[in-house]
């Protein structure tokens, strides 16, 4: 990797990952203000507290690590030539390291969602929206266990990822991997995205605070559009570390969308113009 690339990574993931711990804290703050008591803490106020946080950490220190690195696997066929026994023992670390980068990028995300169902179950509550969130579960559970078949089972043998050279394209470019990720990860966003809406329109509320919380819950707009460049990045070359660059990104912007309603009881609260 070249050291601009490393600078610049450097700089980018851990400035956001900064901002996205704060955020973090803030939520656990506003929601222990609000219930003032640790055992009325619900479920999700937990896994954003300590499943998070730890993911989210391996997910920017992985990245970190492979770019000062000797690499991975992934390389172009006429290079391995002119690899030392150095430079294989360097890859094959950097692939090990990768495989936990997939797997902390693809946790974090899947455990900020569910986080967003904890949230929207809350929500609904005697409602009839009730039964979407519960579909929506589902659809993101399997969605979870067809990924991980597909990262499991897409290089064999497992420890193809790391092999040098490897025994199969799959094993350094987890193209086949990385599309199912994308679709059941898009197709979730959607629908987490699409839930809270109804509920808005329907609230008795002045028109002004109906578009207040539209905006708030649109937000996952953004974290669509992170996913999707993340992939477009991930899979049009699979030489183009820029991939790791929208991994953190990706990360982040779901980071702070996740915990923004879960701050803004306490924002609208101390601040005079959200009210």
């Amino acid at each position: 990797f070249e050291v601009s690339f490393q600078h610049m990574l450097e700089a980018q993931s851990w400035t956001l990952y900064g901002i996205g711990m704060f955020i973090i804290a803030l939520r656990a703050y506003a929601r222990w203000y609000r219930v003032r008591s640790f055992t009325l803490l619900a479920p999700d106020d937990w896994i954003m507290v300590t499943v998070v946080p730890a993911l989210y950490t391996a997910l920017v220190v992985c990245l970190n690590v492979i770019v000062t690195g000797g690499g991975s696997n992934l390389y172009l066929p006429e290079e391995f030539a002119t690899f030392t026994e150095a430079d294989i023992e360097g890859r094959i670390k950097g692939s090990k390291i990768v495989v936990v980068s997939e797997q902390a990028m693809l946790n974090v995300i899947w455990a900020l969602k569910c986080c967003m169902l904890f949230m929207f179950a809350r929500m609904t509550v005697g409602t009839k929206y009730r039964p979407w969130v519960t579909y929506l579960a589902i659809y993101v559970g399997i969605g979870w266990v067809a990924i991980e078949a597909a990262f499991f089972t897409s290089c064999r043998p497992f420890r193809g990822y790391w092999g040098m050279p490897p025994p199969d394209p799959q094993c350094t470019t987890l193209q086949h991997y990385a599309i199912v990720q994308a679709v059941f990860n898009l197709s979730s966003d959607v629908g987490m995205l699409l839930i809270p809406l109804p509920i808005v329109v329907s609230l008795s509320l002045p028109l002004k605070q109906k578009i207040v919380l539209g905006i708030v819950f649109s937000m996952g707009i953004f974290v669509i559009l992170a996913a999707i460049l993340t992939k477009f990045y991930n899979l049009s070359d699979v030489y183009d570390t820029s991939y790791m660059l929208w991994y953190t990104r990706e990360a982040s912007v779901a980071v702070y969308v996740a915990n923004l309603p879960g701050i803004w009881p306490l924002l609208r609260e101390r601040i005079h113009f959200l009210r």
